[in-house]
This record gives C-alpha cells, sequence and structure tokens, in this order.
C-alpha cells in the first residue's frame, strides 16, 4: 500500500513537471520568441546508431541477394524484369 502512495506522487509529480514546461513553452510561443527545445543526447544518439544499423543491414541484404542469386544460376534464361537490382 505504501508503494502506490509513492507511484501516485511520482506520477502527480511528473504530471506537475510536464505542465510547468508546457506553460513555460506556451508562454514563449504567445511572445513570438522561439522556444528552446533541445533533444536529449542519449535519445538522438540512440536513433542515430538504430538508423545506421538499419542503412547498414539493407546494404549487406542487398549484397546478399545479388551473391545468393549469382550463386543459385542453373543456365535458365530469366524474365525480364525478374532477379535482383543491383
Amino acid at each position: 500500500m505504501l508503494t502506490a502512495y509513492i507511484y501516485g506522487l511520482l506520477v502527480f509529480l511528473a504530471c506537475v513537471v510536464a505542465f510547468s514546461v508546457g506553460f513555460k513553452f506556451g508562454h514563449a510561443v504567445r511572445e513570438d520568441k522561439q522556444p528552446k527545445l533541445e533533444p536529449i543526447k542519449a535519445v538522438t544518439e540512440t536513433v542515430q546508431k538504430v538508423v545506421d544499423k538499419a542503412e547498414a543491414k539493407k546494404e549487406e541484404n542487398s549484397l546478399d541477394d545479388a551473391l545468393r542469386s549469382m550463386l543459385m544460376y542453373d543456365g535458365d534464361p530469366q524474365a525480364k524484369g525478374t532477379g535482383v537490382k543491383v
């Protein structure tokens, strides 16, 4: 029961902090000032790493598909437009 009170207090404090940040942001917009928003560095670095890994995997898969296509070729002519585009 004590943990429920602690969780409730933490949620309440999170709501108060979120409201105050939004309130400051709204006043800055109303006064035609550019609000200062900086993304969290850890999140942007993590997102960039995920994007880089996805691009590398896509490039690797393309190369794998091309090699697999060459190795599986049995001499039969392919129809136009089929196969791996490199």
